[in-house]
């Protein structure tokens, strides 16, 4: 039989009482979280714990300070000593007041503090009563009857607001059975949790291979820290509705213990963090324990592939605005563009001829799913240094599907585009004349595609070059240009809207 659950979502939301009215209850061990993206994660925490009176007040510690309250829930699990119909929960609160001398501050609004000072000549500390006015936009006193900005010395409160405690935590009041354990799972919603695919491809263009690591970036700031924990990533979106923050969320929010410039942290894992489809997201299982600080990123590897084949391509694009007006004495300059292609095949099991695991069948291939992220990309420069050759930002990849990097524009492949002519034939027909002059540095020919985004339905009555047309149904060159050498595309084209 499965375990029978009695499962309370939040019921109340109201100021917690006294802290020496509460039982505490310590975080369960390897919690599970499944991070998402654009600051969002959900958290499982089993806690263990006892009723000393039959109705009794917990104090459930190591919470996100960012849980989102509304999506807070318990559930009672029957172990051998308890049945979870026996126990009832009656309330929950979410706690997000914590000691802070803002927060003593706001409480002591209207009461009387002391405020010391030290007497220059003695040496002596000198205390004077006085009531807080108000704390917005700055302290203000009454000390006998003088109003004061500013604290004229130290500030001692006479004591500790009930309601402030040391870090938030989320109160269930229960009643059951006394002093028997009780397993409980909790549940949350919260903000402070997200991450990002980072991708280090180094390439080798004299072979056409890619060594692809791809590293998940996880931070954490919701001031609290989850040790060992189960950690699964979401890629993808989840519909999320935008409702008008509540006071506490936006409470949580501000209360959180940002740590700006913390360092990132590499913790490698497992290579290739198996994924699942799962509806709307894809998931990624980190198969290690994982310790999230407050106040960290940390690095954890997704993906580690070497020897991909890949497509070089040589491309100019041009732009749908070229075909609409004239441009008199309009020459563009730039380069031809270096795009990568990477196709994300399925991972073989080939052998070799001597029976054992090739390194092409071993690390030749992806076979996974690749979450969104930016990719960059490194070579070796003649004397074997590494150099940065440019970045560019991925959608996801599908098993099947292609990765395709744009890595900048070749400097010793210059191109130069000009109008050369520019006619409205009538009011939806327009009849361009256009002239590509490709230069070539290289100590060898390249080919370099040309493709021109048309709008509308189009025609070619004249060119140098034959063109042919693509998958999207747009004209497209291929441009061989000689070593050291230089080569000219001319072409009419005529456009429809």
């Amino acid at each position: 039989m499965g375990s029978v659950r009695a499962t309370l979502a939040v019921l109340s939301l109201m100021t917690a009482p006294a802290l020496a009215a509460e039982t505490p209850v310590a975080a369960g061990a390897n919690p599970e979280i499944t991070v998402y993206a654009d600051d969002l994660a959900l958290v499982h925490d089993r806690r263990t714990f006892r009723l000393t009176t039959p109705e009794t007040r917990f104090a459930f510690a190591g919470v996100s300070a960012r849980l989102k309250p509304e999506t807070a829930f318990l559930s009672v699990v029957s172990n051998p000593q308890v049945k979870a119909a026996d126990v009832k929960l009656l309330d929950q609160t979410f706690a997000f007041h914590v000691i802070s001398q803002q927060s003593l501050l706001e409480q002591s609004v209207g009461q009387d503090v002391s405020v010391v000072s030290t007497n220059p000549a003695t040496g002596r500390d000198v205390s004077d009563r006085a009531k807080v006015v108000s704390v917005r936009d700055g302290l203000v006193l009454d000390m006998g009857g003088k109003i004061y900005t500013g604290a004229p010395g130290r500030l001692v409160f006479d004591g500790l607001p009930e309601n402030l405690r040391p870090a938030p935590a989320l109160l269930v009041t229960a009643a059951g059975p006394v002093g028997k354990d009780i397993t409980a799972d909790l549940s949350y919603l919260t903000n402070g949790l997200d991450w990002h695919a980072d991708y280090v491809a180094h390439y080798d263009g004299e072979g056409d291979r890619l060594d692809l690591t791809a590293w998940a970036m996880v931070t954490n700031t919701t001031g609290v820290d989850f040790k060992d924990a189960k950690l699964k990533l979401a890629a993808g979106e989840v519909n999320r509705v935008k409702a008008p923050p509540s006071p506490m969320p936006m409470r949580a929010m501000m209360m959180r213990a940002d740590v700006p410039g913390a360092a990132a942290e590499a913790a490698p894992s497992a290579p290739n963090a198996p994924s699942q489809a799962l509806d709307t997201v894809r998931l990624y299982t980190i198969a290690r324990p994982t310790t999230l600080a407050n106040g960290e990123s940390k690095q954890l590897l997704l993906l580690q592939v070497n020897n991909l084949a890949v497509k070089h391509e040589y491309i100019v694009r041009g732009q749908p605005w070229y075909y609409t007006a004239p441009l008199p004495a309009h020459t563009e300059q730039g380069g031809a563009e270096i795009e990568v292609t990477v196709k994300n095949e399925p991972r073989s099991e080939g052998k070799s001829v001597k029976g054992k695991e090739t390194k092409e069948s071993r690390d030749g291939s992806l076979g996974m799913a690749l979450p969104a992220g930016v990719v960059r990309a490194y070579g070796d420069d003649d004397g074997g240094a590494t150099q940065f050759l440019g970045e560019d930002k991925v959608d996801a990849v599908v098993p099947g599907g292609d990765m395709h990097l744009h890595l900048g524009r070749d400097a010793e492949l210059p191109v130069t585009r000009e109008q050369l002519s520019f006619v409205h034939a009538t009011d939806t027909i327009s009849i361009s004349a256009w002239r590509l002059s490709f230069k070539n540095a290289k100590s060898k020919p390249v080919t370099v595609r040309v493709e021109e985004p048309v709008s509308g339905a189009w025609e070619i009555p004249k060119e140098t070059v034959a063109h042919t047309k693509n998958a999207a149904g747009l004209p497209e060159w291929s441009v061989t240009v000689p070593a050291r050498g230089d080569v000219v595309l001319e072409y009419s084209i005529k456009t429809s809207l």
